[in-house]
């Protein structure tokens, strides 16, 4: 008896609601699953390493500056092949030096830069739509965990209801047993079915602990055993597919596509001013054999022909890249017709179940008044009674099941659609 009524007033702490009650709801579960979850970092890291990238590139267009020092020694000189009188011209010595910095500014490119810094950008925004997407796959976790929880507050309810209608009528019988008016074996038979309904509670109970658990580990935040769980909101079906697994195939096609765009580059022809300082052993003057300082200046123009050798073949590639993402895309829209067409199936059962619950519940409801009238004159066994008690109770339980369920399954098809916030 004494474990009865711990168990009492563990399910009485359980289900009241105090004003300092813990209460969650299926948004702010979502919210802080997202906000806790360890790949969150990334988004903040890919923005860093981005800007990182995006900086670097734009150096591009600075003047490019290289500095050079060379020593040599070569086995002839240039000499003057003539002699004249009075006249003595110095041969060039052998061994040579020079040391000088060159510079070259970029002036037509074919905007090779602002091309790099796009390709980077798209990378980058490629790998945020990555984690975007595992992100996303956390609603999914949440909405079983919660909807787990909610179903089984509704079981706990409904077996608690139970409970207290099985103590009223056993008081009942206790008092006919000392009166000598009701066989002793129906009271056996309450206290019988008493201890299944215990049983059932604390399976209940620890079941809802280990999802509750699970729940708080993502959440990052501790879930008292009284926690009330909000039923979400009824929510308008979905129209149209916005997962972010479509976004990331599109700004990989994308990626592909600016891939393709700096290849072309490749072709174009570049031109740039250069210009280079030195000092050296001879200078500009192949006459004059002292180190002596000097500067060159003008346009350099350049064209790599043999780009054209392998840039249709490179761009054919990518193409058939973009193919292949584009199938991947195709499989993924596919998988998700099926969902929705087996997802709206399951609301649509649901609904016919709803639809003749209400019906059945009070259908059990009338045939339970006849029953305790009977049992209360003898006239119906114990077990018959509980047999009519247990059938309203599994009707009741039943609507409350199928009602949740129809909810689980219409924010399934939100989460199938990318209707989620995330």
């Amino acid at each position: 008896m004494n474990n009865y009524k711990k168990i009492l007033v563990g399910i009485f702490i359980f289900s009241s609601i105090g004003l300092q009650a813990q209460t969650l709801s299926l948004e702010s579960c979502k919210s802080k699953a997202r906000s806790n979850f360890p790949l969150l970092k990334q988004i903040g890291i890919i923005e860093n390493l981005k800007d990182i990238s995006l900086e670097n590139l734009s150096k591009g267009y600075l003047p490019q500056i290289n500095f050079n020092a060379q020593g040599t020694y070569q086995s002839e000189v240039t000499a003057v092949p003539i002699s004249l009188p009075n006249l003595t011209i110095k041969s060039l010595d052998k061994d040579q030096y020079k040391t000088y910095i060159e510079l070259y500014q970029p002036l037509l490119d074919g905007q090779q830069v602002k091309k790099q810094q796009a390709l980077s950008t798209s990378q980058f925004a490629v790998e945020k739509q990555k984690v975007e997407v595992e992100l996303f796959k956390l609603n999914a976790s949440v909405n079983q965990l919660y909807f787990g929880i909610l179903l089984l507050d509704s079981q706990l309810k409904s077996s608690q209801s139970l409970l207290g209608e099985l103590e009223n009528n056993l008081q009942k019988l206790k008092i006919g047993v000392k009166e000598g008016i009701i066989n002793p074996l129906n009271q056996e038979v309450f206290e019988a079915e008493k201890i299944k309904i215990v049983q059932r509670l604390e399976e209940l109970q620890f079941a809802r602990k280990s999802l509750a658990a699970t729940l708080s580990i993502l959440i990052a935040e501790p879930i008292a055993d009284g926690c009330v769980f909000e039923i979400p909101k009824q929510v308008q079906l979905p129209s149209a597919n916005k997962r972010p697994e479509l976004g990331l195939f599109d700004l990989q096609i994308g990626t592909l596509e600016q891939q393709q765009l700096l290849l072309k580059n490749k072709l174009s022809p570049r031109l740039g001013i250069i210009g280079q300082i030195g000092y050296g052993r001879p200078a500009l003057n192949m006459l004059n054999n002292d180190f002596k300082e000097y500067y060159i200046g003008g346009l350099k123009l350049s064209w790599s022909i043999s780009s054209f050798y392998t840039n249709a073949k490179e761009r054919k590639s990518i193409d058939i890249q973009k193919d292949i993402i584009a199938s991947q895309r195709d499989v993924f829209n596919q998988q998700t017709s099926i969902n929705q067409t087996q997802i709206q199936q399951e609301i649509a059962k649901w609904e016919a179940l709803i639809s003749t619950d209400g019906r059945l519940v009070e259908t059990r409801k009338r045939i339970l008044k006849v029953a305790e009238v009977q049992f209360a004159q003898g006239t119906l066994s114990s077990l018959d009674y509980l047999a009519y008690l247990n059938q309203l109770e599994q009707a009741e339980q039943q609507m409350q099941l199928h009602q949740l369920q129809k909810l689980q399954s219409v924010y399934q098809q939100q989460y199938i659609l990318g209707n989620e916030s995330i």
